[in-house]
């Protein structure tokens, strides 16, 4: 179902968001919410597949229930997988924002990006973008920090 829904286009479903939620943040954060997670839950999916089954049977045999198993094994196991699809999530939830705020809105960075393109301010627009890239910078290095000290700290678990 998940790989279903991600093979749709996302755009079409932002004047749904509209008319349910409003005009402005609302809708605007719901809809990078949609476009980000899909891609997260199938890569969290994927990695929690590659879990060594032995380590879930000893997890079982000793006890723990589903809950602690997930917690215990699953998750540590996973951790750098599910940083990296944060990564990746994050960046597609900033995409979508924009794109939304680009498609219809009242204020914000893509009703600013709108308004320097209609009257023609090419050194505003571009100071803009700049500062969105900057951003979007920032938080995949500090996500990929993050990820680079958990594979770390995995690598020398595992040996």
């Amino acid at each position: 179902m998940v790989s279903i829904l991600y093979a749709l286009p996302m755009v079409p479903f932002y004047p749904l968001l509209v008319l349910w939620l409003g005009l402005g943040a609302p809708s605007e954060v719901a809809f990078g919410v949609i476009h980000g997670i899909v891609p997260v839950v199938l890569i969290v999916m994927t990695a929690s597949n590659v879990v060594r089954p032995d380590l879930l049977t000893s997890a079982q045999v000793m006890g723990a229930g589903s809950g602690q198993r997930l917690l215990w094994v699953v998750l540590p196991a996973t951790l750098p997988e599910v940083v990296g699809a944060l990564k990746i999530g994050a960046s597609l939830t900033m995409l979508g924002v924009l794109l939304a705020e680009l498609m219809i809105s009242v204020d914000g960075i893509g009703s600013f990006i709108t308004q320097q393109i209609t009257n023609h301010q090419g050194a505003r627009l571009d100071a803009m973008i700049v500062v969105v890239c900057i951003g979007v910078v920032v938080i995949n290095t500090l996500l990929s920090a993050l990820e680079r000290r958990l594979a770390h700290g995995q690598d020398s678990q595992s040996q």
